[in-house]
């Protein structure tokens, strides 16, 4: 019978979950690589999580992955474990790259016109912002002359 080491495949799927918390917290760490940002944020606070999550998770993984490939490697032999993780891995990476490469460079160009587009009219917002602020002024001005008057 298969040997099978469960407390393995429960810290496996413990630092998955931490993976899960770790990039849902980075919008509201004030990080600018991430998309989405809360700007109201208390990276003081998040920030000390994150090193503490990435400290150890990616490091664990590979302890793990290493583990397992020792075992293969052991069971099966070189030959096998090579040809085993080229169709495991080999194949999902290369069909990935000629799928998803090519998209995310559309999607990269799409949003970098996007974000040219917002910011060109949050300064433009900007600049008429003032003058809306004097017509107002203005008006506020008038109409506490009539009642003046």
């Amino acid at each position: 019978m298969k040997e099978r080491y469960h407390f393995l495949d429960g810290l496996r799927g413990g630092a998955m979950l931490l993976g899960l918390v770790l990039h849902g917290i980075l919008s509201f760490a004030g990080i600018p690589i991430w998309p989405a940002m809360d700007v109201r944020s208390e990276p003081e606070v998040i920030l000390p999580i994150i090193g503490w999550i990435h400290g150890f998770r990616m490091q664990l993984f590979f302890l793990v992955s290493g583990f397992f490939t020792a075992m293969m490697w052991k069971k099966r032999g070189g030959t096998a474990l090579v040809k085993q993780r080229l169709l495991r891995i080999g194949i999902p990476l290369v069909a990935g790259a000629v799928i998803l490469f090519p998209t995310m460079m559309v999607l990269g160009a799409w949003g970098g016109e996007v974000i040219a587009e917002r910011t060109e009219m949050r300064a433009e917002e900007s600049k008429a912002k003032p003058k809306e602020k004097k017509a107002d002024q203005n008006a506020e001005r008038k109409s506490d002359q009539g009642l003046q008057e």
